[in-house]
């Protein structure tokens, strides 16, 4: 019935906006905590993040060009300016 499917609907796209923003959520935590863990020159903690983020829901190719590569790029421009 028309009902049924117009709730349907509107469980689905509340559904996909939560997990929306749990991703959007995850990826700025797992930025944070990647760039603060490169710039304490630890390892095991930032590849702890990354793979973290891997299994959460960040994709790899979000993890090396939205966290990997910019605080790579932010730690260079701390150096360069000191």
């Amino acid at each position: 019935p028309p009902k049924h499917r117009n709730i349907l609907i509107c469980f689905f796209a509340i559904l996909v906006s939560y997990f929306i923003r749990t991703g959007i959520d995850m990826l700025q935590k797992a930025i944070k905590e990647f760039n603060e863990a490169l710039f304490d020159t630890d390892k095991e903690r930032a590849m702890a993040i990354i793979v973290g983020a891997i299994d959460s829901c960040v994709s790899a190719e979000d993890a090396v060009f939205k966290i990997i590569i910019p605080a790579v790029d932010n730690m260079i421009k701390a150096i360069s300016e000191n």
